[in-house]
């Protein structure tokens, strides 16, 4: 069946969807959603498919996808006017992003890292009323008696936050604009090399100091210092399009 059949088959299905819905007749409702939902199956696999690759089996969010079409024909007021499929396909998206979001946002900011922000946030503000601006980051590392590099860090690992990594501890949940630079951090972060991917693992994910992770690496931490601020332009340069 080519595509043009398909698309008069499904316009057809769903006049009979709107007609049961005016008759009132309830196994006639029930048989029209029925043949809607079998119709769109390949519309809710091809949003699946937008997302594969990305840490979920494509099998679960066909799934998914499925069961938000099922949902979607249930709610579907043919009277509003609104084309169904223009419905249906940001209906799709916004439970699989949501999906990721409660279930995919595993990398976390060291917590030695969120002590420097949390110290630094409050320091700043203090030093911006008594200044009238903000500080810049080594007077604020001065402020703090920590080391800019350190708060270097800790300001880049909240940035990546921002980007899309999502902070396990604080319990936030995202708008879909997050969720969306999130799934193209992952894209980012795939791009990257095995050795990028696997110090970003061990400073991100298992919270190692940079000394240490120079130790397990047999390198300097020099070495780790210039690799993570090299891994992190190339993320954003990536994030930036």
């Amino acid at each position: 069946m080519n595509d043009e059949c398909i698309r008069a088959a499904q316009r057809e299905t769903l006049q009979e969807l709107a007609a049961a819905r005016v008759s009132g007749d309830v196994r006639a409702l029930c048989v029209a959603r029925n043949n809607v939902v079998l119709g769109h199956l390949s519309v809710a696999t091809a949003v699946a498919r937008r997302y594969r690759g990305r840490g979920v089996p494509i099998e679960e969010l066909v799934q998914l996808a499925r069961l938000s079409l099922v949902e979607a024909v249930q709610r579907w007021d043919p009277e509003r006017g609104e084309d169904f499929v223009a419905y249906l396909v940001p209906t799709i998206s916004g439970v699989i992003k949501r999906y990721f979001r409660d279930h995919l946002y595993v990398v976390r900011i060291p917590r030695r890292l969120q002590e420097v922000n949390a110290v630094a946030d409050q320091v700043s503000r203090d030093l911006e009323q008594k200044a009238g601006r903000s500080p810049t980051l080594r007077e604020l590392a001065d402020a703090i008696q920590t080391p800019v590099s350190e708060l270097s860090e800790a300001r880049t690992a909240r940035r990546l936050v921002g980007a899309g990594v999502a902070d396990q501890q604080s319990g936030i949940h995202d708008t879909d604009t997050r969720i969306d630079d999130f799934l193209d951090l992952q894209d980012a972060v795939r791009a990257l090399s095995d050795e990028e991917r696997r110090l970003l693992e061990l400073h991100y994910s298992q919270g190692w100091s940079q000394a240490r992770i120079a130790g397990s690496l047999g390198v300097s931490q020099m070495h780790v210092s210039r690799s993570h601020r090299s891994i992190i332009a190339k993320l954003r340069r990536r994030l930036a399009g």
